[in-house]
């Protein structure tokens, strides 16, 4: 008799394959929607601000760091998204052979999920601190 040790293909049944890749689907989607928000949200603030003559100083001074940090912050959540379709991909693919997963795959998901929440949150932070700098130095009369 001839042993092997290669793993067997496990065969999930096809409502499971499709609502999972219909899911992935989706959550790259979603995904790609909420980075380029944050990313045209931001950039165009900044593209905004450059358009504003005399005042754009005195505008980069109060809100030109908050934006730089929410681009900066939407491109660690794209990272994030990365490490975590990495980590998904290397599950679902072990899934089907049938081996565990290590705790590299569960790690990568982990972490993966926890840079792309705390990358898009950072984004939205930076973005209402931003705003609100902007509105204080409109009430103060500092320009305008």
């Amino acid at each position: 008799m001839e042993d092997t040790q290669s793993p067997q293909t496990v065969q999930l049944p096809q409502w499971l394959e499709e609502h999972s890749s219909r899911a992935l689907d989706a959550q790259i989607a979603y995904g790609r929607w909420i980075l380029n928000s944050l990313l045209l949200v931001n950039g165009g603030a900044v593209l905004a601000i450059t358009q504003t003559g005399d005042h754009a100083y005195n505008l980069f001074d109060a809100a030109g760091l908050w934006l730089v940090v929410g681009i900066m912050s939407t491109f660690v959540a794209g990272f994030g998204a990365w490490v975590n379709f990495t980590g998904s991909v290397q599950l679902y693919m072990g899934l089907r052979t049938g081996s565990r997963p290590g705790w590299k795959t569960y790690g990568a998901i982990r972490g993966g999920t926890c840079a792309t929440m705390l990358g898009v949150l950072c984004a939205v932070v930076s973005l209402g601190m931003a705003t609100a700098k902007i509105l204080m130095m409109i009430e103060e009369q500092r320009f305008f």
